[in-house]
């Protein structure tokens, strides 16, 4: 008998060190918040602009972390953006990473020229992601009535730092907005790659709670990306855009697989209509016989390294892959349309 108890007592403990165990590996999942900002019917289609620009940038020498160059400057180029988005109807504006990482007093001020352009379109502005005073990375989200600061939670190689008091601080916050223009989910850089946060986005989308991931970068590992991007177009139901830092044009190489630039959009297609959008990607992206290489399948579209463009399309809301059945009309077809690409005004 009392070796029967000793039995079950030590069962008890093996049990209750995997449950700990369990839990532990949970506890590193981000928490997910949710911001419902309905406001109305969601419309069927949303007019998306993704902005490729090129952001010089300095080191700050007591965070050593990114600061905008000229704030003068990239003021400048954020209002051609603006222009482009405004001729085009864009609903959904989405900026690289770093576009607000600059002086508070400089900050401020574009801050305040995009919410005015956000109230003025009815628009939604990810505006890219600045460092608070405890080194987070806050990622800009405006509405036209307030703004969102979300979180960049994994620090790049780029902002990590082994001195105490430098480099980003992580966070392990996500944020969902649910909005009549659809439901997001915006990630920053790294993030994408990460275990934790990449199984809480599938998840997330198997359950239906976002349409569209939204990425935001500053990061030369664009195509590991955008194979990371399509590889979970493939097997949920949800679309992924990446938008990057222009980098330079001597990035086109096709024998590195890093490179900035290559701002994307993967998400589901139909079979027919594969052949147009591979005959418009660049050729690292195909093989010699000019098929599409394997981990690219669902890429769609992508602007070149050193370009500042901009990524245009409309974004169905009513299906988010392409359904078993083609006989859905009223679904709408096809899953994107009107896909350009075009300079900044």
């Amino acid at each position: 008998m009392k070796n029967i108890c000793c039995r079950h007592k030590t069962f008890a403990i093996f049990l209750g060190a995997i449950v700990c165990a369990v839990f532990s590996a949970a506890a590193q999942l981000p928490e997910v918040k949710y911001i419902d900002r309905l406001g109305g019917e969601r419309v069927p289609f949303v007019r998306i602009a993704q902005f490729q620009i090129d952001i010089p940038y300095i080191v700050d020498k007591g965070t050593q972390l990114p600061v905008i160059a000229d704030a003068k400057a990239h003021a400048e180029k954020i209002e051609k953006c603006l222009a482009t988005a405004e001729l085009n109807g864009s609903q959904i504006l989405v900026f690289p990473e770093l576009s607000m990482a600059m002086e508070k007093k400089e900050r401020s001020r574009l801050l305040k020229r995009l919410r005015r352009y956000a109230a003025e379109h009815e628009a939604i502005i990810l505006a890219g992601t600045f460092y608070d005073n405890e080194r987070h990375g806050r990622s800009v989200v405006i509405f036209p009535d307030t703004v969102y600061n979300g979180y960049k939670l994994r620090p790049s190689i780029f902002e990590s730092s082994i001195l105490k008091g430098m480099g980003m601080t992580p966070a392990d916050t996500l944020f969902v907005f649910r909005t009549r223009y659809g439901n997001f989910l915006p990630l920053v850089c790294v993030d994408l790659i990460s275990d934790d946060v990449n199984y809480t986005v599938r998840r997330l989308a198997n359950i239906g709670d976002i349409d569209m991931l939204i990425t935001l970068e500053y990061n030369p590992a664009s195509r590991e990306f955008i194979r990371e991007a399509s590889a979970i177009v493939m097997r949920h139901p949800v679309q992924v855009s990446l938008t990057n830092a222009a980098g330079s044009k001597a990035d086109t190489g096709t024998s590195r697989d890093e490179a900035f630039g290559y701002s994307a959009l993967t998400s589901s297609i139909q079979f027919d209509q594969k052949k147009l959008l591979t005959d418009g990607l660049p050729a690292r992206f195909k093989n010699a016989q000019g098929e599409v290489l394997d981990g690219y399948e669902n890429l769609l579209s992508v602007i070149e390294p050193g370009t500042e463009q901009a990524l245009l399309y409309e974004t169905n809301l009513r299906v988010s892959r392409v359904p078993r059945q083609t006989n859905a009309p009223d679904q709408g077809y096809p899953i994107v349309r009107n896909l350009q690409t075009v300079p900044l005004q």
